[in-house]
């Protein structure tokens, strides 16, 4: 059982899951906005950043 799965820190995990993805989210949005555009790879990493960080948000919140 983790400790997602429990009542008492139920509240907890999902903040921080919350705040998790927000920052995964920026993370994302600050690499595709400074990358270089001839960098294909950095903005792979941005938009995979963006994805995990909304999935975070809005599954595990």
């Amino acid at each position: 059982m983790s400790a997602c799965q429990s009542t008492s820190s139920s509240r907890t995990c999902g903040l921080i899951a919350k705040i998790a993805g927000i920052v995964l989210m920026l993370a994302g949005a600050l690499v595709l906005l400074f990358c270089v555009p001839c960098w294909f790879w950095t903005m792979l990493l941005g938009l995979a950043l963006l994805a995990g960080g909304f999935l975070i948000f809005r599954f595990c919140g």
